[in-house]
């Protein structure tokens, strides 16, 4: 990414952050906390809101790789806040999250995605 694009997603942030805080307690821009916010997470991805939403539900693996690709991307002093925008407060989640390394070899995506795809039998009732 070049530094005019980084300085337009930064000032972006900005502004985001502060219609957030000018309408901090509006009820219909509130997010109930440990829910996941797809339209905050798409946003981060860099993606259109029902495109990613299409994608979560066609291949949620790749869908959070784009995230977690994106978020990666962001100075570490800004994953923090992007984190809990797209509603990922928890902090088991969070590790996770920061954990996960951006580019992960084909191999395992087809073994998560295999995985999402066929329940175990402790999902079966």
């Amino acid at each position: 990414m070049g530094a005019d694009d980084q300085i337009a997603r930064l000032k972006r942030d900005i502004a985001d952050q502060k219609e957030n805080i000018a309408h901090g307690n509006d009820p219909e821009r509130s997010w109930v906390k440990g829910k996941m916010n797809m339209a905050e997470m798409a946003k981060i991805a860099g993606h259109y809101a029902t495109d990613y939403a299409n994608l979560f539900k066609e291949n949620p693996v790749e869908a959070l790789l784009a995230f977690t690709r994106e978020l990666h991307e962001l100075p570490k002093a800004q994953r923090a806040a992007a984190e809990s925008k797209a509603g990922i407060v928890k902090v088991r989640d969070i590790k996770t999250i920061n954990a996960a390394e951006p580019e992960i070899p084909p191999q395992y995506i087809q073994i998560a995605t295999g995985q999402v795809a066929n329940a175990t039998d402790l999902n079966a009732r």
